[in-house]
């Protein structure tokens, strides 16, 4: 069972929530110099984030040529066994 609220309470609340004033939580101000101070962060953490990221494909880069490498290797040593 759910417990009884009196009325005269809820009926006050919503009066409450109704005639209050309906204000934004932030102004077109408040919005803008927000938006400049996040678009810098961003910079700042995008440029980390792009030279981390540069030297993580470089790190991949090596990985597959070696892998490249090693295949290359692999079909030469096939085909010698082939021939002899």
């Amino acid at each position: 069972m759910m417990p009884k609220v009196p009325i005269a309470f809820l009926s006050v609340l919503l009066g409450a929530l109704w005639v209050g004033p309906a204000e934004p939580a932030m102004t077109d101000k408040d919005k803008a110099e927000l938006a400049t101070a996040v678009s810098g962060a961003k910079v700042n953490v995008g440029a980390g984030l792009d030279g981390e990221q540069e030297e993580r494909q470089a790190g991949f880069r090596q990985v597959r040529n070696r892998e490249r490498e090693a295949a290359t290797i692999r079909v030469y040593c096939q085909r010698w066994q082939q021939i002899q």
